[in-house]
């Protein structure tokens, strides 16, 4: 699964064809659904994984920063949380 329908049916709000909606209907179903299932599996616990790792661990000493600022962790919780507020929205 990907956006590019999703994409697609935007650029073309005037000319989209049944078949377009069609799919980028499937698509943000499809999105929708692994939010929910994602959330509902804590998949926000998994920034613990993310920050246990050995390069987090090393940036973390090489830049005197705590491991909660490296940028792998903040992607993790970043997406965590937008799948959370997306499974909420959907429900």
């Amino acid at each position: 699964m990907s956006t590019r329908h999703l994409r697609e049916l935007i650029s073309r709000v005037e000319a989209t064809t049944l078949r377009a909606e069609t799919k980028a209907r499937a698509e943000l179903d499809a999105i929708e659904e692994a939010a929910q299932t994602l959330t509902r599996l804590n998949v926000g616990d998994g920034v613990y994984s993310v920050r246990d790792r050995e390069e987090v661990m090393e940036w973390s000493l090489t830049n005197v920063r705590s491991t909660w600022e490296h940028p792998d962790v903040k992607a993790w919780s970043d997406v965590a949380v937008l799948l959370a507020a997306i499974a909420k929205e959907t429900k």
